[in-house]
């Protein structure tokens, strides 16, 4: 499943109040499916919700590529390029290692880096569909898949697994500090994972049985015991490949 947002009726889905990124190093990744390439769409963003100028945000450019840029006051230093099809499913992701070191990978390799030095933004929203500032623009038109968040940076071997479609659970786990599926196998939800809150609708968004192909999903550990046998000997860890199970020895 997936999340579907109207750019004609500015849709979104937010956290309301967020406090899990709020300083250097952080990164992010979000699958999404834009249903055109000739109109501006902030697929994600953090922002604040009393400023128009204190942002951070992945924009969909009217001409098929990417802008990534961080916004603290007058400055924004950005990332262009890069290239994304319509009705096709991508994988974006961006590593903020520190004020003045940044890396935009889409799926699974890197765009470029901007070096611009800038102070973490006062945000205090994290939003998907649009940007979700004070006034809101940019209405994205299309389906969200898997979004997280890490208190770290990722690493390029980190990008180019989670373009393969490993679940974020699954990677730098420790430092994962927001997971919203947007559905998928948790059914039509906007909960996240990790903090164990709800994101909250603006407007109307709705649901597709859509998702990006051969997403790898970690399941619950078994422990098995030959016959005869009164203790554990060997665990297996399985792996859910969509519909299929691989077990690993």
């Amino acid at each position: 499943m997936s999340r579907v947002f109207s750019s004609a009726s500015s849709e979104a889905i937010r956290f309301s109040s967020f406090a899990e990124i709020s300083a250097y190093p952080f990164s992010i990744i979000l699958w999404f499916k834009a249903y055109q390439t000739n109109i501006y769409g902030d697929v994600l963003n953090y922002c604040s919700a009393v400023n128009n100028e204190q942002y951070i945000r992945v924009l969909l450019f009217n001409n098929g590529t990417f802008w990534a840029s961080i916004r603290n006051g007058g400055v924004e230093p950005s990332i262009a390029g890069g290239s994304y099809s319509a009705n096709t499913w991508h994988c974006v992701g961006i590593t903020y290692s520190a004020a003045n070191n940044r890396e935009l990978w889409v799926d699974g390799t890197s765009i470029g880096t901007s070096t611009t030095s800038i102070a973490f933004p006062p945000v205090d929203r994290f939003s998907l569909g649009r940007l979700d500032r004070l006034t809101p623009a940019n209405a994205f038109n299309g389906e969200t898949g898997w979004c997280a968040h890490w208190n770290t940076s990722l690493t390029d071997a980190d990008h180019k697994t989670l373009a393969k479609g490993v679940s974020p659970l699954l990677i730098k786990p420790n430092s994962l500090k927001v997971f919203v599926p947007c559905g998928n196998l948790n059914g039509e939800t906007d909960l996240d994972l990790i903090t164990g809150t709800t994101l909250t609708e603006v407007g109307t968004p709705t649901w597709s049985d859509d998702s990006p192909a051969g997403l790898i999903y970690p399941s619950q550990q078994i422990i098995a015991m030959p016959k005869g046998i009164s203790g554990p000997i060997y665990n297996q860890r399985q792996i859910l490949i969509r519909n299929q199970r691989l077990i690993l020895t």
